[in-house]
Order: C-alpha cells, then structure tokens, then sequence
C-alpha cells in the first residue's frame, strides 16, 4: 500500500518521471512504477522527486535502459543510483524554487496565450471591417 510521501518513479517507458504521492487514501502501484519509501529522515521526498527528474539524472537512466519495444530501467539502477543529499534546509530551499520556478513556468504560458487570444482578436476585428 502506498503511503503519503512515497515516490512513484516510472521506470517503464520513454519518459522516467518521478512524483510523489501526496493523497490520503488507500491505494497500490502500478506495476510499471518502482515504489521508493524513505526510512530515513534526512532526505525529502520532494527534494528526492525534484533530483530524480533533473534532466541529466534523467539522461544517467536512459543511458542505462534496457529494451526497445518499451524501454526499461531495472530496479537495480535506480537502487544503486548515487544522490547527494544536502541538509534539510538546503533540500528546502531547492523545493521552494522548484515550485517557483514552475509557477513562474505557468505564468508566462498563461500570459502567452492571453497574448495570443489578444493578437487575433485584433486581426478579426480588423478583418471584420472589410466585412461591413
């Protein structure tokens, strides 16, 4: 059974995402996710999640799956992967700007795409005139 605070990393598949499961309710893995519990209280599971979707981290695993159809990283690179582990604040520190950082990701596809809408709007009242 999965707990608040466990990781669910994808080790099956193209794409090797790593999150952490933050819900209240009962619930099991998926067989093509790897289940990492931490006992330890030194490291984050956020902190953790963040590190494991770093894209270099992400390119270490790649480098190391096994298969074509659908690829995949064995259990045991994922046991035997070496992570810094900084202390408790610093690991703070890194969840609070990765939150910001997608936040402020967020906001800028926002304004994009109110930009966007804004753009032609203003190209079909333009094109409306002709109309009339």
């Amino acid at each position: 059974m999965l707990a608040k605070g466990d990781l669910l990393f994808a080790g099956k598949g193209t794409t090797y995402l790593c999150k952490v499961f933050d819900l209240n309710i009962p619930a099991i893995a998926s067989t093509t996710l790897y289940m990492i519990r931490l006992t330890s209280k030194s490291i984050l599971p956020d902190y953790l999640c963040w590190y494991l979707n770093q894209p270099s981290v992400m390119a270490v695993m790649k480098a190391q799956q096994v298969g074509t159809g659908t690829p995949l990283i064995r259990k045991q690179v994922v046991e035997d992967f070496e992570i810094p582990i900084p202390d408790i604040d610093t690991q703070r520190q890194i969840v609070e700007l990765a939150k910001l950082q997608t936040r402020e990701k967020e906001l800028y596809q926002a304004l994009a795409e109110k930009h966007e809408q804004l753009t032609n709007q203003l190209i079909m009242n333009k094109i409306n005139r002709y109309g009339k």
